[in-house]
């Protein structure tokens, strides 16, 4: 069994985990990614031929998505996913929530996290 993600936001954390899931193919498998801004982590996303969409496509795939990543730091972004996830009924699809990112932020490097990232919590 494969678990499907998505990512959203490709930044300094979003790129950490792109690229440790990436060397997890076996176990992995991202479905989809969200940035809109040209950073390293798009373009590794795009040279790995992973689909690079909107919030609305990663959405639109619906049940196809076991674990869905927020690392945008944007709590308006978090609040889509989850009225658009209730309106459809999708009870599959987790948004993993602030404290388990950085929790496994933390599991998979030393480096600290910025002071200017934010957690949304629960929100």
């Amino acid at each position: 069994m494969k678990i499907k993600v998505a990512l959203i936001g490709l930044g300094r954390v979003g790129s950490l985990f792109l690229g440790q899931i990436i060397n997890k193919k076996s176990s992995m498998e991202i479905v989809m990614v969200s940035e809109p801004n040209e950073t390293p982590g798009r373009l590794i996303a795009e040279e790995e031929g992973i689909p690079v969409g909107s919030v609305e496509d990663i959405i639109a795939k619906g049940e196809e998505i076991d674990l869905v990543f927020d690392l945008t730091g944007n709590a308006s972004v978090r609040q889509q996913l989850r009225t658009a996830y209730q309106k459809a009924n999708n009870k599959h699809t987790i948004i993993v929530p602030d404290m388990v990112a950085y929790f496994i932020y933390n599991l998979i490097t030393e480096k600290e996290i910025s002071d200017t990232v934010s957690f949304t919590g629960y929100a």
